[in-house]
């Protein structure tokens, strides 16, 4: 099955869905048509569905420091829930 024919079985789909629920806006159009004004990805580009911009994301965290955050977290919103009893 070539990227093509998945498109069109996809927008078929869609369609027929779209028709199920009453949504008849849809039913003039053609899966072709469809397909045809669908941008499509060539495998030269180096974006990718993840990461559309192309930024690098941070490194590894290590595991302390979420439990060190969430610690100084649970604190802080003891702390404040603790003074709004008191008062």
């Amino acid at each position: 099955m070539t990227e093509r024919d998945s498109e069109r079985l996809i927008a078929d789909a869609l369609k027929a869905k779209a028709g199920q629920t009453g949504g008849n806006r849809f039913a003039s159009a053609s899966s072709d048509d469809a397909t045809d004004r669908l941008p499509t990805v060539t495998g030269g580009e180096s974006q990718s569905v993840h990461n559309p911009y192309g930024v690098d994301g941070g490194g590894n965290v290590d595991a302390r420091w979420i439990l060190l955050l969430a610690a100084a977290l649970g604190l802080a919103t003891g702390a404040v829930v603790g003074l709004l009893t008191v008062l």
